[in-house]
């Protein structure tokens, strides 16, 4: 402003210069009223400063509410979706699981059962040889094991002898089935005959080696005893020439969907040359 009183602002403050050199800055009426009115302008001047600080505070805070509210409903629809989620896998588990049992509870026909020494199973996990375990309520073979349904259900099977070899009981009675076995009931019975055949023949190509007692086979497992306590060496030198077979004096070598009269032939090659290198 022009007059006596000059106001040059600064930051944060304004500076009120006296500006009447000529009268070495005396103090007059005129200069009294410049001075009033510079003070009242400053002073309405902070307090619009401070109205429009106190705005800018206030729509920061609306805006950190806002936010917050967004980040609260974003929570809430996350969790309804996990809700939701837990809600349907827990409806296919139900659903799974009444399926499967529908499946393990079926009636199996005595001639069924006629082709098995023992009529076991078990609703109970098994052990795998890689050391993790099958689930009796696997809807589906797990994709290491789909083109294998018959090896696994060796595996099974393998256990579950275990088990009854440990009981005091001879027949373990039970309905259910894995997946791996309802698999090659559903799939494969047409060709057990064959299996029955290749049993047969593994067998024959056993018989009269001394200290080894075949059992005439009655499905596609053949028995046999080791004389000498010589089990487990035997198990060794097959699993050496990739023959599988389980037990300890008893041994069970089973026939099935992946051995062919080369395998069986294989397999009796490999106990000849064990008792012929004794």
């Amino acid at each position: 402003m022009d007059g006596p009183i000059r106001i040059e602002p600064r930051e944060g403050f304004w500076r009120i210069v006296l500006d009447r050199p000529d009268r070495l800055n005396a103090f007059d009426r005129a200069m009294h009223e410049a001075l009033a009115e510079a003070l009242s302008r400053a002073e309405a001047e902070r307090s619009a400063a401070a109205l429009l600080e106190q705005r800018r505070a206030a729509e920061a805070e609306a805006a950190s509410e806002a936010a917050a509210r967004v980040a609260i409903e974003e929570q809430l629809a996350h969790t309804a979706r996990e809700a939701l989620a837990r809600e349907q896998s827990l409806r296919q588990l139900a659903e799974t699981k009444a399926e499967l049992e529908a499946q393990v509870t079926k009636e199996i026909e005595d001639a069924l059962l006629a082709r098995f020494d023992y009529v076991i199973g078990s609703n109970h996990g098994f052990a795998l040889p890689d050391g993790t375990f099958a689930s009796p309520w696997w809807s589906s073979l797990p994709p290491e094991w789909g083109d294998r349904p018959q090896e696994l259900m060796e595996v099974m099977v393998h256990n579950l002898c275990d088990l009854v070899s440990t009981m005091d009981v001879q027949i373990v009675a039970h309905s259910t089935f894995t997946p791996a076995a309802l698999y090659a009931l559903e799939h494969h019975v047409e060709r057990l005959a064959e299996d029955h055949a290749l049993a047969a023949r593994l067998a024959d190509g056993l018989g009269g080696i001394a200290g080894l007692r075949v059992e005439a086979p009655q499905t596609n497992m053949v028995w046999v005893t080791v004389d000498g306590g010589r089990g487990p060496a035997l198990l060794a030198h097959l699993a050496a020439r990739g023959v599988l077979a389980t037990g300890d004096d008893t041994l069970r070598l089973v026939t099935h969907l992946d051995v062919d009269r080369a395998g069986v032939d294989h397999a009796v090659v490999a106990v000849h040359d064990f008792f012929e290198g004794a």
